[in-house]
Parts: C-alpha cells; sequence; structure tokens
C-alpha cells in the first residue's frame, strides 16, 4: 500500500520520533510512504533522507489556503491508498476531505490542555471526526480525552502506542564511551532527564529532587539535555539549590543513544503527557526509570514494575 505522511512540524521531537519509527516499520513490510512537512525543515529532514526518503516540505507561511491547494494537488499526484495526518492543522483536515485515498487516518500525540482553547479542540473534532475513517490516539488517557471533547470520536478512535525498539544492553565499555563523549563524571552514579525546558516538563521538581538527593549520595550527579523557555530560570534554579558543581547541562541531543548509555537513572517529571516517550526509551536501554506525573498516558505504559516507578504526583 502507498501511505502519504502530512507531518505538521519538521523538528525531531517525540511526535516526529514516533512517526519516523512508524514509518520505519510501513516500509520493512514492504510499504511505499511519501511525507510531506507543512513546516520549516529541520532535523526531520535529515533523519528522513537517511531513510532514503525525500520529504515535501510546504513553507506554512503561504498560509491555510495555498497549503491546503498544495496538499490537495500532491494527493493527487501521488495517490496514497492511505492519507495519514499527523498533528492537528486545519488546511490538511480540508485536504483530506478532498483526497480519493480509500483510508484516512489522523494521529494525535497531544494531550488537549494548554496549546489550543476548548473551543477549538471541540471545532478540530467536529471537522476531523468527518474527514477521516480512523483517529489514533498514542494513549488510552487521550483517547478518552478527545471522546469527552465529542461523542463521534468514540466510533472511530484507537489507541496504538508509538513503536520503541529494543537496543543492545549497555556495557562498561559504552557507558564509559558515552560519558567521554558528553564530557560527564565516569565514577559517578548518573541520574537524567532531556527535553524541551517548558513549565509543564517541570525540571523545576527534577531539579528539588537533584537537591535532596546529592546531599545523601556523594557520588551523585545529575544531567539535563534541552533547552526551552525555561533555561534562565532553571540555571537560577540550580545555582540556589548549590548543584551548580554536581549537574551538567547539554544541549538538545539529535541523536539520544549516547545520553542513555550514559545514565544508571531516569527521572521524568511531568504534569501532562499524552505518552512519554522518555520513559519508554529508557526502558529500550535497560534504564531503569522513576517518573511523577499528573496526568497522562505513563501509566499504562510504564507500570510501577520491573524496577520502574510512576507515582500520580510530584513528591
Amino acid at each position: 500500500m502507498k501511505f502519504l505522511f502530512i507531518i505538521r512540524y519538521g523538528n525531531l521531537g517525540g511526535t516526529e520520533k514516533a512517526t519516523l519509527d512508524l514509518i520505519r516499520g510501513l516500509r520493512r513490510q514492504g510499504h511505499e510512504c511519501a511525507v510531506v512537512i507543512t513546516a520549516r525543515l529541520k532535523a526531520l529532514g535529515p533523519a528522513l533522507e537517511a531513510e532514503n526518503i525525500q520529504p515535501i516540505c510546504l513553507d506554512r507561511r503561504g498560509g491555510t489556503w495555498s497549503t491546503y491547494m498544495a496538499i490537495c494537488k500532491l494527493s493527487a499526484e501521488i495517490q496514497p491508498d492511505v492519507f495519514v495526518q499527523v498533528g492537528s492543522r486545519f488546511a490538511t483536515t480540508l485536504a483530506a476531505f478532498a483526497s480519493n485515498a480509500r483510508h484516512k487516518a489522523y494521529i494525535c500525540h497531544h494531550h488537549h490542555q494548554g496549546e489550543k482553547s476548548r473551543l477549538n479542540w471541540l471545532a478540530n473534532y467536529a471537522i476531523v471526526s468527518r474527514a477521516f475513517d480512523s483517529l489514533i490516539f498514542v494513549s488510552d488517557w487521550l483517547r478518552r480525552e478527545a471522546v469527552s471533547l465529542n461523542a463521534a470520536v468514540k466510533t472511530r478512535a484507537h489507541v496504538l502506542y508509538p513503536p520503541v525498539t529494543l537496543k543492545d544492553p549497555t556495557t562498561d565499555a559504552t557507558r564509559s564511551s558515552a560519558r567521554e563523549l558528553l564530557g560527564l563524571p565516569q565514577q559517578a552514579k548518573i541520574i537524567g532527564n532531556a527535553g524541551r525546558l517548558m513549565p509543564v516538563k517541570r525540571f523545576d521538581v527534577f531539579l528539588r529532587v537533584a537537591a535532596k538527593v546529592a546531599r545523601q549520595i556523594p557520588q551523585a550527579h545529575f544531567v539535563i539535555a534541552g533547552k526551552g523557555p525555561e533555561n534562565e530560570k532553571l540555571l537560577l534554579l540550580a545555582e540556589s539549590l548549590g548543584l551548580t558543581d554536581r549537574l551538567t547541562w547539554l544541549p538538545w541531543q539529535e541523536n539520544m543513544e549516547s545520553f542513555f548509555r550514559s545514565l544508571d537513572i531516569l527521572l521524568f517529571n511531568t504534569d501532562l503527557e499524552a505518552f512519554g516517550l522518555m520513559p519508554c526509551e529508557a526502558a529500550a536501554y535497560g534504564i531503569p526509570a522513576v517518573c511523577s506525573i499528573i496526568e497522562g498516558g505513563v501509566p499504562e505504559i510504564m507500570p510501577s514494575r520491573g524496577g520502574d516507578y510512576c507515582l500520580g504526583q510530584h513528591d
């Protein structure tokens, strides 16, 4: 079958990584996949090219109407069997109505709080429940949230957890190499997390826990990889907690392998998380995880067993 993926953003965050893994899996099964990105092409471009996929980039500055027309034209040229929209964008949904694809799927990775207003989400599901025959959510928590917004979603809703590939076990040699590459202390017990530094991700909780652990475990060292609007605020908090010499800040990591292989424990804190790719990726490398999350699908995927702990509060 021929799949046409319309992806909203061109970076390589959790949504894009999960979509890339889905595309890899489909191609291994013999399906064809074409990819259109409706934004400026960033790290997702080289990642797709490494898979021998040449993405088509539509700069979203063109506006809704021009984007709609461009997607309609591409869909008519490619003639996909399956039209797949990743993320919420009005122009793509309109183009789904016009597509002749036999199947149309809408994939939602994001929770419905904060990014858009409730009215916006109500309008979104009123339209997508008519444009697509399958509405795919990355956790059951997210599916239930969407159904609460529009009951029509229920008959078309499916849960498809993003695929996570198991990695070779980390050895002393690969851990040492990873730590050397990232400039991390070789003999420390390293606790880390990574992601966009924004309020909902609660890196402030990570730092406050780190301060308590640091007082009890002299060999503990902490690492945060990422960037975002909370950078300066978190730097000041770390300094006030006395963590300056016990904490390493890393830039955004396009390839997370060295980061995960350097860790002893992942500490993941968030108020809202539709899926929670970080704990799952850590598990794929055999890294135990401690998670605190107020709402989201992480407990479905990472129950408190086998060395991983998922808490319903920030403690």
